[in-house]
Order: C-alpha cells, then sequence, then structure tokens
C-alpha cells in the first residue's frame, strides 16, 4: 500500500470520528412593521431542540423608531417545551406547541415565539410571534398558526459541492499520474 493510499484512509476514519459540527441559522423574521434579523448557533442537534442545544445566537431588533442588538453573552435564550426543532436545512417553530422560545436582551427588547399551548407568553397572546422593545412604543405582537421556519442554515449548493468534488478528482488524477511517471 503506498503512502498516498495510507494517508486518504488515515482522513477517512479521522473524518468518521468526527462529532457532529456546530450548524448557523440565519433569517429575518417580520412581525408588522418590525423585523427580527437573527444568526442561531445550534450544537449540530436535529429534532427537538432545548435551550442546552443553542450555543449562540446574534439578534437586531428594528422598530421605525428603535433598533437594539443583543448576542448570546448578554442573556442566554429561554426555550421550555418541543416547539423549537431544527429538521435538516431549516429552524422551524410549531405554533401549535407547548412551547416557549425567548430571546431577551437585558432590558432593551425581546423577540419571542410563543405556542398555543405554553403556559407562559411574552405579552398574553398565544400563538403569536412578538418583537417588543421595553419602554415606550415599538412593540409589535401578530398571532400566528401552523409550523413557521425561522431560520435556514448556512450550507454549500449543490453546485458549490459539485465543484467540491470535481477539484478533488482533478488534484486526484494528477497526484496518481506524478506517482505513476516517478
Amino acid at each position: 500500500m503506498t503512502t498516498f493510499h495510507r494517508l486518504g484512509m488515515a482522513g477517512v476514519i479521522a473524518a468518521m470520528a468526527v462529532p457532529a459540527a456546530a450548524t448557523i441559522y440565519t433569517g429575518v423574521r417580520t412581525v408588522g412593521a418590525n423585523t427580527a434579523t437573527m444568526s442561531i448557533t445550534t450544537d449540530g442537534t436535529l429534532g427537538v431542540l432545548a435551550d442546552t442545544n443553542i450555543t449562540d445566537f446574534f439578534v437586531t431588533l428594528t422598530s421605525p423608531a428603535r433598533t437594539t442588538s443583543v448576542a448570546y453573552a448578554d442573556q442566554a435564550p429561554q426555550l421550555s417545551g418541543s416547539g423549537l426543532v431544527a429538521a435538516g436545512r431549516h429552524l422551524t417553530f410549531d405554533f401549535a406547541a407547548d412551547s416557549i422560545f425567548l430571546m431577551l436582551f437585558s432590558g432593551r427588547g425581546a423577540y419571542c415565539l410563543d405556542g398555543a399551548l405554553s403556559a407562559v407568553t411574552c405579552l398574553g397572546v398565544a400563538p403569536s410571534e412578538t418583537v417588543l422593545f421595553f419602554g415606550p412604543g415599538g412593540n409589535v405582537t401578530e398571532g400566528r398558526s401552523g409550523v413557521a421556519i425561522i431560520a435556514s442554515a448556512n450550507v454549500p449548493e449543490p453546485a458549490s459541492w459539485a465543484m467540491l468534488v470535481a477539484g478533488f478528482g482533478l488534484v486526484g488524477s494528477v497526484m496518481r499520474r506524478r506517482v505513476a511517471s516517478a
């Protein structure tokens, strides 16, 4: 077996031993005249998420009169129930579930999703989605139903994967020719 083949096999074995990678989901949600622009990082878990599966987030809330931003370092998200689901390329929320998902901004504002069966809600209205600014004005909540895509994973498009595979094939063929001519 050549050194090239041994290195290739070692790479395959190492790749199989790597745990699930973190997944970054990004999205923009509109609630009335307000928006929540977000980046949510999970530990790579698929299925129903708990607050411990969210490892980082950054959200910017915008209303016609105000803008505020917050990061995970300011305050960890609050999540209960089974409504927040990582499914393939999307992060979804089931508004019919027994769930609440809240990203609270240390006295500045909040982005909140309330499931219909949740015992606790952001503004007392469920099921709903809320962009909330603490202080006067700017608060908007809208009723929601069904399952909504909150954010999408940042994954390469199929064309990018095809280019990557073609590049590896080209490099492999060049290396094979060098070994044969040596």
